[in-house]
């Protein structure tokens, strides 16, 4: 009965504040025992009493106010008094505790400070001539540093380490020594910039380790930095004025400082036992600026190469191979990247002339009806190549043409180099495709039509020359540049299946 009516009462339970008042319990129970009747008198009874209660309260109030206002005061007064007072009896306490340790502490420190000033008086009169001597460290350090007595400079900066850093003077002498440090090395690393054989780069990175500045990855790197600058001076001290005494004076060069650098390099830096991080860091740092030069050599020889001599070529060919070889022993042989530098050289500089030609014959042939010229001299391949047809002769379109593209082969030499004859005869297949797409145009242009019937067959004559005798004779001057025997020979074929290959 006394749940169901607790759950009547307060469906959500009883509130946290009601749960353990022992008045909620008594007057449920009241309410168990009352009748229907007592209980719709119920609310009316609770309205009374509390309308009793409050007017009692009131009336209490009203009548002692002044005695619970002036309590209240007292009471706040006397208990802020009491506690200001033990605040400050904590703190008297500790005070007087505190004075009598510092009173202790000052007779200890009064007897300490009396027995190291005398300690003092007799340090400062025995060590007064050392620190005037140790005070000019410094100065002399830099003076061994510019007469290039490094061992001295660094036996200073060693004897350094060995003075008291609590002292201030002392403290800026240590920092003038450490500023000094810095420009040592910086000094060793510029001795290393200049032409210096193997034992005097060994003593330079000894005096360097021992400095202690670096470790010894940064060391290897700044090695290679300052041993790469000399290396550029010397490539920028080289005349410029013939662009292949350039290149040649540039391969020895590079053959003789890239073989010097390596050389010191592996020998100081890859041949003491080292961890397998740091061995395996110093030789990627080695193997990085090998193809850092490389590709500088390789950017060098391409742009001065198009601009050499072509009796030349076959002399710088050879030197570049033995400059790449040379380097075979330090792992750095690069004779894989020169010969297509080569070839594309070689053919960008016949594909250049064969377009001058292609341009010299479009604009010959817009004239060649408009005038009369015959007999042009033309320059030979090789002595061994047939004679000139004599009907090209006959028509000066034709000769020039044949002249620009003999003069290209000629430009050529004796320096042909096999694995550009692909490229070559392309060049040349689309040199003549383009002569005789320019004799179609012309033949097809509006104007054609207005030439009388002698121009005409001249221009028909021209074209059956330029197919039976032209085309014939270039052929025929190519297979003296490239032989197809040899050519056969060079891919590791017969001259019948070559044949068979090229001629479908």
């Amino acid at each position: 009965m006394d749940e169901q009516l607790t759950n009547l009462l307060f469906p959500d339970g009883i509130p946290d504040d009601l749960i353990n008042d022992p008045n909620i319990k008594n007057y449920m129970d009241h309410l168990g025992m009352c009748t229907a009747e007592e209980l719709s008198k119920e609310h009316g009874s609770l309205r009374d009493k509390n309308t009793i209660i409050l007017k009692m309260i009131k009336d209490l109030a009203l009548n002692n106010y002044k005695t619970f206002v002036k309590t209240s005061q007292c009471y706040e007064l006397i208990y802020n008094k009491f506690d200001d007072t033990q605040q400050k009896t904590i703190v008297l306490d500790s005070y007087l505790l505190k004075l009598k340790t510092e009173c202790q502490e000052m007779l200890q420190q009064w007897a300490d400070v009396k027995e190291k000033r005398h300690r003092n008086t007799l340090a400062m009169v025995w060590n007064s001539r050392i620190m005037h001597h140790a005070l000019e460290l410094p100065q002399l350090m830099l003076s061994c540093i510019q007469n290039k007595l490094y061992e001295d400079a660094l036996k200073l900066a060693d004897h350094a380490k060995y003075l008291p850093n609590n002292i201030p003077a002392v403290k800026l002498l240590h920092d003038e020594v450490n500023k000094y440090r810095l420009t040592l090395m910086s000094s060793l690393c510029q001795e290393l910039r200049t032409d210096l054989e193997l034992p005097q780069c060994m003593r330079i990175i000894r005096l360097l380790r021992t400095l202690n500045q670096i470790n010894e990855e940064q060391l290897a790197v700044k090695f290679l930095q300052t041993r790469n600058s000399w290396f550029n001076s010397k490539l920028e001290n080289i005349p410029n004025e013939s662009n292949s005494q350039h290149l040649l004076k540039t391969i020895e060069v590079s053959r003789s400082c890239f073989s010097n650098i390596a050389t010191q390099y592996n020998l100081i830096f890859c041949s003491e036992d080292y961890t397998s991080e740091i061995r395996s860091a110093k030789l990627q740092f080695y193997y990085s600026w090998a193809n850092q030069k490389v590709c500088q050599f390789i950017n060098i020889l391409k742009n001065d190469l198009p601009y050499c001599r072509p009796s030349s070529l076959e002399t710088i060919f050879t030197q570049c191979m033995y400059f790449g070889q040379s380097l075979g022993h330090i792992g750095a042989d690069f004779r894989g990247l020169i010969a297509p530098v080569f070839v594309n050289i070689t053919v960008k500089r016949f594909s250049d002339l064969l377009k001058m030609t292609e341009i010299t014959w479009q604009t010959d042939l817009q004239t060649f009806l408009k005038t009369n010229i015959k007999n042009v001299r033309m320059n030979q391949t090789h002595d061994e190549v047939d004679d000139i047809p004599s009907p090209v002769f006959e028509y000066y379109p034709l000769a020039k043409f044949c002249n620009g593209v003999m003069s290209a082969l000629n430009d050529l030499g004796e320096y042909a180099p096999y694995a550009a004859a692909d490229e070559i005869t392309k060049c040349l297949h689309t040199t003549l495709h383009n002569a005789s797409c320019s004799l179609f145009s012309m033949y097809y242009q509006e104007n054609f039509k207005a030439y009388d019937e002698g121009d005409k067959k001249i221009f028909g004559r021209l074209c059956i020359c330029f197919s039976t005798d032209v085309v014939p004779y270039v052929q025929r001057c190519l297979h003296k540049v490239y032989e197809p025997a040899s050519i056969a020979a060079f891919i590791g074929v017969t001259t019948t299946s070559l044949q068979k290959e090229v001629m479908p």
